[in-house]
């Protein structure tokens, strides 16, 4: 008697998502969109980053890629001929693409930085030197090959198709210029990410433990140049008249106040430095209006 086999799937991976968005991180500054911006800001602005990343792309782009035939039918492990037209095919659609393997793997390389990298596969049809970009190829024998790989940026990304067990489906993605949505089926895309943990299509990026001392690192030295400025520039004081601060002031006397608010907060030292303030005394002839800087020895 043949035993009964249940095949269905009962748990699921526990992948946090609602309504196509993942909520795996609990940093809500790094969930989707947001989190992609703050990654694009640390690998664009900062500069060890920057060069690490730079580093490794050009040691990846560097490296010998390469076919090799393989066949897992042959009990011996033995390469049939076929297996070696089959390896030859690949390696000739490798390098008749549009976009250069290179420039393919740089984009793919995004997967870093922000965790995963999606890519369109679009085909064409080899006949040769042809003006159609659909069948343009450096091959005249009429197979079915690979044209480009593009990227679909990562801020493009509006939500994820899954099915009920977590499985990936599609990539649905906004058009920035057009505003076009756009469903990329994951039979007809390349997924690439640093990790598969819980089957997030999201992945994990790999600047994502560095966050931490990136921000305090870039606040800390926002707070240092602000102080620098300050101890060479001065600590600018403006002196009003008692009236003009008070609740009571006319609509003249706050504008005045505004507009010197304005001075203070504004005075830089730089080519254009200068500032021009009414010569006005009181009966007893005290200076009503005047503009001082503090100026310190910068020892903190």
């Amino acid at each position: 008697m043949a035993e009964k086999f249940d095949l269905k799937e009962i748990g699921s991976t526990g992948l946090r998502r609602s309504g196509g968005t993942v909520y795996e991180e609990f940093l809500t500054n790094l969930r989707g969109i947001r989190g992609f911006k703050t990654f694009r800001e640390m690998a664009d602005n900062d500069p060890t980053i920057g060069s690490m990343l730079y580093a490794i792309e050009k040691v990846i782009t560097r490296l010998e890629w390469r076919v090799d035939p393989y066949s897992d039918n042959s009990a011996d492990g033995d390469i049939t001929d076929e297996d070696k037209e089959a390896a030859a095919f690949i390696d000739s659609c490798l390098h008749d693409m549009s976009d250069s393997w290179d420039q393919t793997l740089s984009q793919i390389l995004s997967m870093l930085v922000f965790g995963f990298s999606y890519h369109e596969i679009v085909y064409k049809k080899r006949n040769g030197d042809t003006k159609n970009p659909q069948t343009r190829s450096k091959h005249d024998d009429g197979k079915i090959g690979w044209r480009k790989m593009p990227i679909r940026a990562q801020e493009t990304l509006f939500r994820w198709e899954l099915d009920e067990d977590g499985g990936i489906q599609a990539m649905l993605q906004v058009d920035p210029s057009t505003g076009g949505t756009y469903t990329i089926p994951i039979e007809k895309a390349l997924l690439f990410r640093t990790t598969t943990a819980k089957n997030n299509p999201e992945g994990r990026s790999i600047l994502r433990n560095a966050y931490r001392p990136w921000f305090f690192k870039r606040r800390i030295e926002e707070i240092e140049a602000v102080g620098i400025e300050r101890d060479l520039a001065g600590l600018p004081i403006a002196y009003l008249p008692p009236e003009y601060l008070s609740s009571a002031a006319t609509s003249d006397q706050v504008s005045v106040l505004n507009t010197i608010k304005d001075i203070v907060t504004s005075i830089k030292r730089n080519e254009q430095e200068g500032i021009v303030m009414p010569t006005m005394y009181d009966d007893a002839g005290h200076k009503m209006f005047d503009l001082q800087l503090l100026s310190s020895g910068g020892s903190r």
